[in-house]
C-alpha cells in the first residue's frame, strides 16, 4: 500500500503515462476518490462536492470489477517488479509473483484474446470466502482485487490450487480451459493454532487452580 500511494496520486491528477483501463486504480477497482481540487483526468468525473470544505468526490468510470480474467501473464519475483511492469504495460497483463524456488511455465501470449472475456458468475462473496463459476475458452488467470494476506487458500473443481500475489495488491488463481468452480477462502492457521494453545493453557491453569484449592482443605479425620 505504501508503494501504491504515489502511483494513485499521479493517476488521480492525470500526470501518469498509463492509459485509462490499465491504471492501477482501474485494476484495483478504486471507484471513488477524495480530492481537494478538480483535475482533467480521463475517466474521472465529479460525483459529490463540498466547496466550503474544498472536498470533492470523483467517480472512476474505468474501475474494473472485483473479479477479472486475464489471458497473458508475466512472472515476477517481487511486488516492485510487478509495479514497474504495470506502469509501462501497453496491453492487459497480469503480473504474478512466483513463490520462492518455484518455476512457472506459461502458455504463449494471445494477442486476440483481450476482447473475448468469459462471464464470471459470483455465487458467494464474503470477507473470508468467495465462490465463483467461470467457463474459460482457454487457460488463463482469475484475479481478485483483494489483498493477498497469508492464509488464503483456493480450490478449483474441488482440487487445491495455489493463490498467488498479483498486480501488486491482489491475488490470482490459475484456471484451465473449461468450466471452473472456484472457492477462495481465508484460513488463518496461525490464528487457529494460537487460539488452541491459549485454550489448552487456560484449561491447564483452571485445573491447577482447582487442584491447589482442593489440597488446601483439611481432610476429615478417620473415626
Amino acid at each position: 500500500r505504501n508503494m501504491l500511494g504515489p502511483v494513485f496520486l499521479t493517476e488521480t491528477i492525470g500526470t501518469g503515462a498509463t492509459r485509462p483501463g490499465l491504471r492501477l486504480m482501474d485494476i484495483l477497482r478504486v471507484r471513488y476518490i477524495s480530492v481537494d481540487g478538480l483535475f482533467p483526468t480521463p475517466g474521472l468525473h465529479l460525483h459529490w462536492q463540498d466547496q466550503s470544505q474544498a472536498l470533492f468526490i470523483m467517480k472512476n468510470d474505468f474501475a474494473k470489477p472485483r473479479f477479472q480474467v486475464y489471458w497473458n501473464a508475466v512472472i515476477v519475483d517481487t511486488p516492485e517488479q510487478a509495479l514497474a511492469g504495470l506502469q509501462v504495460a501497453q496491453s492487459e497483463k497480469i503480473f504474478i509473483e512466483k513463490r520462492r524456488g518455484e518455476r512457472l511455465t506459461l502458455p504463449a501470449e494471445c494477442a486476440t484474446c483481450a476482447e473475448a472475456k468469459p462471464a464470471i458468475k459470483v455465487i458467494e462473496a464474503q470477507a473470508m470466502r468467495y465462490r465463483v463459476s467461470v467457463n474459460m475458452p482457454r487457460e488463463g488467470w482469475l484475479f481478485l482485487a483483494d489483498a493477498n494476506y497469508p492464509g488464503w487458500e483456493a480450490t478449483v473443481n474441488g482440487k487445491a490450487q495455489p493463490v498467488y500475489s498479483a498486480q501488486v495488491l491482489g491475488k490470482a488463481v490459475r484456471l484451465q480451459a473449461g468450466r471452473n468452480e472456484v472457492t477462495i477462502r481465508y484460513v488463518p492457521w496461525s490464528f487457529y493454532i494460537g487460539a488452541a494453545i491459549s485454550a489448552v493453557t487456560l484449561l491447564l491453569g483452571l485445573w491447577l487452580l482447582m487442584r491447589s484449592r482442593y489440597m488446601e482443605y483439611p481432610r476429615p479425620e478417620a473415626p
